[in-house]
């Protein structure tokens, strides 16, 4: 609970408070109003879904007179509270108790009827310059420019850090220290140390590990070819079987890229012979996606867009695309939907080994087929009038309310 006072300005509309559209479902407004010529107190409540608002205002006034109205209204992502004072000046004393939205899972209006827990990946209407991102730890409202490239969406890092320096452990007596922003490795010079952390990863999500990094030669052996330290990605300690990059003696930045296939993965630094040290800073372990929320093991999109050219391409996700051929007939990667409309509308959800879509309002269909789940960018190679997204299958009613027009 809060208190927020707020003069007039003048007797135009003006804003007397804000609220959050991505983090607030429901403000209630205990609001005392006193001017020269009147007092009144009303309580108001406003509910919001992070796009739309509305309000509700009972009120009296010590003259009888009818008090002023207080109303809502949505203007360039934020939230207003808003009211044309009669007399000039007006004071408003508001005591604001404020209900959150439960990891914004409430705040998930998109396209139609696209509702979830988890709440909204993405969504825009008319253009992807009037973008929609909630997260459950990070909320965009407004133009997309900071996520969007020549129409591209991604790639990015998104969710929790996972690194941690105390997360490190020694392996084969190698040995750690920090200076400045560097973190230290010392090479024992014993086989494959190194010092590790073990992450819990989900399988078939992507990640990226990220360090700007550099090596310092050992003082006592030449190092060879081959052995320099690294950073190295591994089903087991140390090891280096799903990916791994060797350092130089000029600092760089480093990216390692890739798709977990098990519960857990071993980060690891260091290696080298005897009295090498790799020293790195600014370390980052994230899930590497094309935006926020998106789930590598299945999703649901939306797309409606008008007619394009026979053999243009809707949209490109890596491996994926949804595309009109030749014969002008729309196409989920070998999936054919039907003839390409004036306007179009799909809808379909993923797995790694299946597709079930609705096209144009059509029942929802099922088909065994392969979608490349290691997704990190999504072009838009036509702009669509709409387009959305949620990080579960959706059910086929849903599928085919999207699309019914």
């Amino acid at each position: 609970m809060t208190t927020v006072v707020y003069t007039s300005t003048g007797t135009t509309s003006q804003v007397i408070d804000t609220f959050d559209l991505a983090t607030e479902k429901m403000i209630t407004l205990d609001i005392h109003v006193v001017s020269r010529t009147d007092s009144s107190v009303s309580q108001m409540v406003v509910t919001t879904d992070g796009i739309t608002t509305s309000e509700t205002q009972d009120a009296m006034s010590v003259s009888g007179n009818v008090p002023d109205e207080i109303t809502t209204n949505i203007n360039s992502y934020v939230g207003e509270i808003k009211c044309t004072p009669s007399v000039h000046p007006t004071t408003f004393t508001m005591i604001k108790t404020v209900t959150l939205a439960n990891l914004y899972s409430e705040h998930t209006v998109s396209g139609k009827n696209i509702r979830h827990t988890e709440g909204v990946g993405i969504y825009f209407q008319g253009s992807a310059n009037n973008m929609t991102i909630r997260a459950a730890n990070s909320n965009f409202f407004g133009n997309t420019s900071a996520y969007v490239t020549a129409d591209v969406l991604g790639p990015k890092t998104t969710g929790a850090q996972l690194y941690s320096a105390n997360s490190l452990v020694a392996y084969n007596d190698s040995s750690k220290d920090s200076t400045g922003d560097y973190t230290t490795i010392r090479s024992s010079g014993q086989h494959r140390n190194c010092q590790y952390i073990e992450l819990d990863v989900v399988p078939g999500q992507r990640y990226r590990v990220t360090a700007n990094a550099f090596f310092v030669p050992s003082p006592f052996v030449q190092v060879p070819r081959g052995q320099s330290p690294a950073i190295s990605v591994g089903t087991t300690i140390s090891a280096e079987d799903i990916a791994i990059e060797e350092m130089t003696t000029t600092e760089a930045t480093y990216n390692i890229d890739f798709t977990a296939t098990s519960n857990t993965v071993y980060i690891s630094y260091g290696f080298g012979v005897v009295g090498t040290e790799l020293r790195y800073r600014t370390p980052s372990i994230k899930q590497f996606n094309p935006f926020e929320t998106y789930n590598q093991s299945n999703g649901t999109f939306y797309f409606k867009w008008s007619s394009v050219t026979a053999g243009s391409n809707v949209a490109v996700m890596n491996s994926n695309r949804v595309f009109v051929d030749a014969s002008n007939n729309v196409f989920i990667n070998t999936v054919n939907c039907g003839p390409q409309q004036p306007t179009n509308r799909l809808a379909y959800a993923y797995t790694p080994n299946s597709i079930i879509y609705s096209y144009n309002g059509a029942s929802a269909v099922l088909s065994a087929d392969t979608y490349y789940t290691e997704v990190s960018t999504l072009d838009f190679e036509t702009i669509p009038s709409e387009f959305s997204y949620v990080p579960i299958r959706t059910s086929n009613t849903i599928l085919i309310e999207l699309t019914n027009g």
